[in-house]
């Protein structure tokens, strides 16, 4: 399935026209802080990013994960995170389109979060 996408970016009435190239529905997509890339992850277990205002892919990975269901920019535009059905997470360059690390679990002291901070141990 290949995805169309028209955007007005600012309000400025300047459309920008791209065709999203993944083989199957686009389970989600993340704008960077920026505004100037998008990212998307699809079915066809690839993750896309393009240059929203050349209208052009920057980089894709293929075979990236089974069912990837979420991602997300850092605040920084530095790094995309994304997480799938299979429970990891992966941090990726995203100026580089590189897999930096890949999370599957994190070890935690029980107790309650207030905000940033662990405020007091659960009994």
């Amino acid at each position: 399935m290949n995805l169309y996408v028209i955007i007005d970016l600012f309000c400025t009435f300047q459309n920008i026209f791209f065709h999203c190239r993944h083989d199957s529905d686009v389970c989600a997509l993340c704008w960077s802080p920026n505004s100037q890339y998008l990212a998307t992850v699809s079915n066809d277990e690839s993750l896309l990013v393009y240059n929203v205002k050349a209208g052009c892919r920057l980089w894709v990975i293929r075979n990236y994960r089974h069912f990837p269901n979420g991602i997300v920019w850092d605040p920084r535009g530095k790094y995309l995170v994304t997480m799938s059905t299979d429970r990891k997470l992966d941090i990726i360059d995203a100026a580089k389109g590189s897999k930096l690390k890949c999370i599957w679990s994190v070890h935690m002291k029980p107790g309650i979060f207030c905000g940033e901070h662990l405020q007091a141990e659960v009994c």
